[in-house]
């Protein structure tokens, strides 16, 4: 009897990896992955929560390395005119955990990353370490130059031009700073707490000008507040 009640969750186990491997199989065929070892991609795909000696993070630690390497040799090549500094903001932005986690969202990973996490627990950036985890699969299933297609078919456009890629930097409080600093001009911010979930920012200029800026933290109202005075001066 209980011979045949292991036997039955034992086929039941299977049917339902079979399943889940069939969904991936299709899922991958959409990103141009035809793979040769699945075991990889389903690594991709754990998150440590889940299997923490099993997990995706050694793959997380080889696709970030690939994506900079790749990501590093093109834009040498493609903007022969920029400085290293240029060149090294450019890669940044373009790597990243932010743009990752936007690249991650629009191909709907966190569809297949398996975790344990509770709906409170969720970090906005595991679907972009799971991405990065991906590229590193990829590399050890199919080599360089399926990742490399696979980067700039679904990650990076080749026709992004220097001006599109800098203008994916956001951090408008840096901004503000350097122009303040090169201009000579004097800001600082004030803080306030509206309620138990919002903050309020405010950024003065030469202790004349209030720029507003809310959020649900000091520096997400400070950024609403920097951007504000950054839009402001574009115009002038």
């Amino acid at each position: 009897m209980i011979k045949k009640i292991f036997q039955f969750f034992n086929l039941s186990y299977r049917k339902r990896q079979t399943a889940s491997n069939h969904f991936l199989l299709s899922y991958l065929k959409t990103l141009g992955i035809i793979p040769s070892d699945l075991k990889w991609y389903e690594k991709a795909f754990t998150h440590r929560s889940l299997n923490s000696e099993h997990s995706n993070e050694r793959l997380e630690f080889l696709g970030d390395a690939i994506l900079n390497k790749l990501l590093s040799e093109h834009l040498f090549l493609k903007f022969p005119q920029l400085k290293e500094g240029e060149l090294t903001k450019m890669r940044a932005l373009l790597a990243s955990r932010k743009y990752l986690n936007n690249k991650a969202k629009q191909l709907n990973i966190s569809k297949f990353i398996q975790a344990n996490l509770q709906a409170s627990e969720q970090q906005h950036h595991v679907a972009g370490n799971a991405l990065e985890a991906l590229l590193g699969a990829v590399y050890l299933d199919l080599g360089e130059e399926a990742v490399k297609k696979f980067i700039f078919s679904f990650i990076y456009n080749k026709e992004m031009t220097a001006e599109n890629i800098m203008s994916l930097d956001n951090d408008y409080k840096s901004k503000i700073y350097h122009w303040a600093q090169e201009k000579k001009r004097e800001i600082f911010f004030r803080h306030a707490k509206i309620n138990g979930n919002t903050f309020r920012a405010e950024l003065v200029l030469e202790n004349r000008y209030v720029f507003i800026g809310e959020g649900k933290s000091k520096k997400e109202a400070e950024q609403e507040a920097a951007k504000k005075v950054w839009i402001d001066l574009q115009k002038k």
